[in-house]
């Protein structure tokens, strides 16, 4: 019977090979057959200057993005990754590899900008276009709100930013400045979020209910009644009307098993909240959740059709096969025969 040895940390690791510990049929393994991520060094060359210390490769920053949306945080990534085999082989690193700091995937957002992120988005969706997996011959659009990384306690009015400390007050000032986004409504002109100022906010006044000529059939409570209505609600209710036509419902069968089951797929990544601040960093979520989708569906579809081409390929083998012993024995048959012959002739001439 065997018995444990004491626990005692070895100093060497000789005969440790993660080639070998990450099964061939992992998901990982079939990612890097169908991508290759050395793209990113034409996309991001100019941003990086001659001077300082070596950066973590561009490649291993993108691919820890993709990684980053089976944890919950850069942090946690940071942590997780030395106890994981597949993803430090993926990212092209060792056991005894250094780890990258969780700050280099903040720094690459900053640096890389959102077109970098776009182009790996759209370099998924050409891979897609050129295995014949987009005909393009319709589209499918859909929409939804994205919760902001802000609580609503961090929502103040503008007029009394003058109440912060001076320097979180500048701080606040500047974002407001940089403020590129157009936002709608009173509120949004009245109010923002100190802690992402692109996150709108959303407001309507008891007024509104109280000069509805319908309130009397609506409420009789003296707050009124909140009713939710789109900003575009005629154009809203015209297309409903056209949702009902033979065409659209067929389209409706089409959409359900596409965009609600990417939908459905995307939330497993966090799509229905940011997981950082901004419109700009929202925009580099969306696409790396977007691309990582295509990714998967592409690899799921080329291990498909790869199957089908093995199956096809086994069948017409059966075929030959069933052909070949179908001539043999036809041949052994005429062989019975002329043996058969020639024997009852020399009997016959025996005789």
């Amino acid at each position: 019977m065997g018995r444990q040895k004491g626990r005692q940390p070895k100093l060497f690791y000789c005969d440790v090979n993660i080639e070998e510990r990450v099964p061939k049929m992992h998901i990982l393994h079939k990612i890097n057959k169908v991508i290759d991520f050395d793209f990113i060094y034409q996309e991001v060359g100019k941003r990086y200057g001659t001077n300082g210390n070596v950066s973590v490769p561009p490649p291993v920053i993108l691919m820890l993005l993709l990684v980053l949306y089976n944890v919950r945080s850069e942090r946690e990534l940071e942590e997780t990754l030395p106890m994981r085999l597949d993803w430090l082989w993926f990212l092209g690193l060792d056991i005894d590899s250094r780890i990258p700091d969780h700050s280099v995937l903040s720094k690459a957002r900053a640096r890389w900008g959102v077109e970098v992120f776009r182009s790996l988005f759209e370099r998924a969706v050409g891979q897609c276009v050129k295995e014949g997996l987009v005909d393009g011959k319709k589209l499918f659009v859909d929409a939804s709100l994205i919760e902001a990384d802000a609580s609503e306690n961090s929502v103040i009015k503008s007029g009394s930013l003058k109440k912060y400390l001076r320097k979180g007050y500048r701080k606040l000032e500047k974002r407001l400045d940089d403020l590129e986004v157009e936002k709608k409504g009173k509120a949004n002109k009245e109010y923002i979020s100190t802690t992402d100022p692109d996150a709108s906010v959303t407001r309507h006044g008891k007024g509104v209910c109280a000069q509805c000529h319908l309130r009397a059939q609506c409420t009789r409570a003296k707050d009124g009644r909140t009713l939710k209505r789109h900003i575009r609600q005629n154009d809203l209710e015209r297309m409903l009307e056209l949702a009902g036509s033979p065409l659209a419902k067929q389209d409706l069968k089409t959409r359900q098993h596409l965009s609600e089951r990417s939908f459905a797929q995307s939330t497993r990544y966090g799509y229905k909240r940011a997981r950082w601040r901004n419109l700009w960093r929202m925009q580099i979520q969306d696409y790396l959740i977007a691309a990582l989708q295509n990714i998967q569906t592409l690899v799921r579809e080329t291990e498909r059709r790869a199957a089908n081409a093995v199956r096809v390929a086994i069948d017409k083998t059966t075929v030959v096969r069933a052909r070949m012993l179908s001539v043999l024995g036809q041949i052994s048959l005429i062989i019975f025969w002329e043996i058969n012959i020639i024997d009852d002739s020399e009997l016959a001439f025996a005789n």
